[in-house]
C-alpha cells in the first residue's frame, strides 16, 4: 500500500465494517423505531396517541356489550340505543390506533371495529335499498303525532300525498281526531277505530279498506289495538302498538314486560304490526321480538340510519323508535322516512307486497 509521507496509513477495514459500507458508522439500533434486540422504541407523542386510543376501545367495547344484555337502568337504555353512532369514535380511534405504534392498541381496535359493523351496519346497509314496484303493493303509513302538536290539516295534506291503505296513529288527542277526521281530502280512509265503542285515542287506525274486528288495549298494553282490514288480495291482521317510554324504574319494567308480551303474541294470519315501539334495534327485548318471525321493513329497504325521534330538541334523530313490522306473509317493497308538521317524530311509510 503506498502512504503519503505525510499521513499515517489507515488501518484496513474490519469484514463488519465493508458490510455497513464506507464512511458510515454502525447504528446502535438495528432499523428505524427500533432498539436492538426488536423492542419497539416509542416516543413522547407515541404514548400520548396510546392514552387517547385505549378509552375509547374501552368505553366502545362496553358498549357493544351492553347492547347484548337486557339492561334494567335508563341510562344504559339511552346509551345503547346510542350504539349506530359509535363509528364517529371508532374511526379516529381507528387513525390513533394506527400512527401510535402499538401493535395491541391496533388489534384491539381492528377486532372492536370488526365487531361493530357485523351487529350495527347490517340494519342500515344502503345496499339494494331501492324501492321496487308492485301493484299489488300495500302502503302502510305509522305516525306519532305528538299529543297538541300535530298539525292536523298539514298532517292531512301529508296523508293524501302518500295515500297509505292503512294509516296509524300514536298520541292522537280526541281533539287531534276531530280536526283531522275533517279535512274533506281524507274521505276515502272512512274507517277509523276512534269512531268504535271503547276505542282510545292514544293508538288509532284509519283503512282505506273494510275493518272489523277491532280489539283495544290487548297484548298486556293499554296503548294497542288489533282489527281485521280486507283488503282486495284477501285479510289481513293490523297491530297498533305504542308501548310505554322507559324514562324511570318503573316505567323501563313495564316497557320490558309490554315487549315481552309482544314478543309471546301468536298470530294465525298475515300481520302489519306498526306504531311507536320506544325502542331501537340495539334494544334487546325489541330484537327479541323480531326473531319471533317479524321483520322491520327498515332492514329490508331501509337507507342508512333513518332514526325518527327527536325532530326538534337536536340537531338530527339519534334514534329509530318507530317501527312497521311484517310476518313473513309479505315482501318489503320499499321503506321511507317522512316529515310529519308539528311532531317531534318522523313518519315511517312502507310498501309491502302479500306473498302468494
Amino acid at each position: 500500500m503506498l502512504t503519503s509521507p505525510d499521513r499515517p496509513a489507515q488501518p484496513a477495514p474490519s469484514a463488519e465494517q465493508s458490510a455497513i459500507g464506507p464512511g458510515r458508522p454502525r447504528s446502535n439500533r438495528s432499523r428505524v423505531g427500533r432498539v436492538r434486540g426488536g423492542r419497539r422504541r416509542y416516543q413522547p407523542h407515541h404514548y400520548l396517541l396510546m392514552v387517547m386510543g385505549w378509552p375509547v376501545v374501552a368505553a366502545s367495547t362496553a358498549l357493544l356489550y351492553l347492547r347484548w344484555q337486557e339492561v334494567d337502568r335508563v341510562y344504559l337504555i339511552a346509551a345503547v340505543a346510542l350504539t349506530p353512532f359509535l363509528a364517529g369514535a371508532l374511526l379516529p380511534a381507528s387513525v390513533i390506533a394506527w400512527f401510535s405504534r402499538s401493535t395491541l392498541l391496533r388489534l384491539a381496535t381492528a377486532a372492536v371495529v370488526a365487531v361493530y359493523l357485523y351487529t350495527v351496519a347490517p340494519l342500515d346497509a344502503v345496499i339494494d335499498c331501492g324501492p321496487e314496484l308492485s301493484e299489488r303493493a300495500i302502503t302502510i303509513m305509522t305516525a306519532n303525532v305528538q299529543v297538541e302538536g300535530g298539525d292536523p290539516v298539514g298532517i292531512a295534506d301529508q296523508v293524501s300525498a302518500l295515500n297509505p291503505d292503512v294509516l296509524f296513529l300514536q298520541e292522537s288527542s280526541r281533539g287531534f281526531l276531530e280536526v283531522l277526521g275533517r279535512q274533506p281530502e281524507l274521505e276515502p280512509w272512512a274507517y277509523r277505530s276512534n269512531q268504535e265503542p271503547g276505542a282510545s285515542a292514544g293508538v288509532t287506525v284509519w283503512s282505506k279498506w273494510p275493518m272489523s274486528d277491532m280489539r283495544f288495549a290487548t297484548l298486556d298494553m293499554e296503548r294497542s289495538l288489533e282489527a281485521t282490514v280486507a283488503l282486495p288480495d284477501g285479510n289481513i291482521g293490523v297491530v297498533a302498538v305504542h308501548t310505554i317510554s322507559p324514562t324511570d324504574r318503573r316505567g323501563v319494567g313495564r316497557w320490558n314486560e309490554q315487549l315481552t308480551a309482544l314478543a309471546r303474541h301468536r298470530f294465525d294470519r298475515p300481520t302489519i304490526m306498526a306504531g311507536d315501539f320506544n325502542a331501537t334495534e340495539d334494544h334487546a327485548p325489541f330484537r327479541n321480538l323480531l326473531n319471533q318471525g317479524w321483520t322491520d321493513s327498515h332492514d329490508d329497504k331501509g337507507c342508512g340510519l333513518d332514526q325518527t325521534w327527536p325532530t326538534t330538541t337536536m340537531p338530527f334523530p339519534v334514534m329509530r323508535l318507530d317501527h312497521i313490522l311484517v310476518s313473513d306473509d309479505f315482501d318489503v317493497l320499499s321503506n321511507e322516512i317522512v316529515k310529519i308538521e308539528g311532531s317531534d317524530h318522523l313518519a315511517v311509510v312502507a310498501r309491502v307486497e302479500p306473498i302468494d
